[in-house]
């Protein structure tokens, strides 16, 4: 297996999570608003953790090669420390915007949102990583 096969397809991993989760926001739009759910908010969300997991991702896969066992758990959380501030700084930014007055259930799904992308992330490094010692 190449690094270009290895690296591209968590990519879509990424981006079908990307497209199934628009897809089910944008389906079931007249459902979020009407409970008052930010869907421009969620959708933003979603975008952010598309851009964020992609950008981590690949940061950890090029450190598969490295000789240094520790650049792999350098990158990891650095990733994830970078994903924390980001999603910390969005959050403050749409509270802001908002005066302080938002809608609770946003918030949790797009927590929720950030748990998938994490545990997808995770999970397909971990399946990667596994595969590389084996072979």
């Amino acid at each position: 297996m190449t690094d270009k096969k290895i690296s591209s397809r968590p990519i879509w991993i990424l981006v079908s999570i990307f497209l199934i989760l628009n897809i089910l926001g944008l389906s079931f739009r007249s459902f979020l608003t009407g409970h008052q759910i930010d869907l421009n908010a969620v959708l933003t969300a979603n975008l952010i953790m598309l851009l964020l997991s992609v950008y981590t991702m690949q940061k950890t896969l090029k450190s598969f090669s490295n000789p240094n066992p520790h650049a792999f758990l350098r990158n990891f959380y650095a990733g994830f420390l970078v994903r924390i501030a980001v999603i910390a700084a969005a959050a403050f930014l749409y509270i802001y915007s908002k005066d302080g007055i938002v809608d609770r259930a946003t918030l949790f799904i797009c927590l929720g949102i950030y748990a998938l992308y994490s545990i997808a992330e995770v999970s397909v490094l971990r399946k990667i990583l596994f595969k590389k010692n084996n072979a």
